[in-house]
């Protein structure tokens, strides 16, 4: 109840947007556009000066930290997977962070409740997709600045993962 009141009072936003999950898709995607401040989503609130472990291992995020090590190195160095190729291109990288209240994510298409999880099977075995988001957020962001990055691999899946740790700073006025 309380999240319906919140959207009903403006409190609250609700976004609904697809994203891709195969890596491959993800880094043939274009980047973000000019002028535009790309956003992770965060459990809770990233605090003014509050510093924070970020441990990124979701494809959709690997590609965002990686467009940006991409535009943080020289124009002569390709970087496809450039987070993990060199992670110190992260360092004074800025983006935005928002505190998602709520979060759902779907296989993208048509799914009753019912075919959902047999819909996650199939994206799951294919080993790519679509998934649709639909997110609740506080109407604030708090802008964050990479001052460490590591990069590595899962343990048991042998992924890639990053881990970035962020402090909290004023938005640009």
């Amino acid at each position: 109840l309380e999240l319906a009141r919140g959207l009903r009072s403006g409190r609250l936003l609700r976004r609904s947007y697809t994203f891709a999950t195969d890596p491959a898709a993800l880094a043939r995607a274009p980047p973000h556009p000019r002028g535009t401040i790309p956003f992770f989503t965060l459990k809770r609130p990233l605090r003014l000066g509050e510093e924070r472990r970020l441990s990124i291992f979701e494809p959709r995020w690997l590609a965002l930290l990686d467009a940006l090590a991409a535009a943080n190195a020289p124009a002569e160095t390709p970087a496809p997977n450039a987070a993990s190729d060199d992670p110190s291109r992260l360092i004074n990288v800025s983006f935005g962070c928002v505190f998602a209240l709520n979060r759902v994510h779907t296989p993208a298409g048509p799914a009753d409740a019912g075919r959902v999880a047999e819909a996650e099977a199939e994206v799951e075995a294919e080993g790519g997709g679509e998934r649709v988001a639909d997110v609740l957020l506080l109407p604030v962001a708090r802008r964050a600045r990479v001052v460490r990055a590591v990069a590595g691999r899962r343990p048991v899946s042998g992924d890639r993962r990053g881990e970035g740790w962020i402090p909290g700073e004023e938005a640009p006025g």
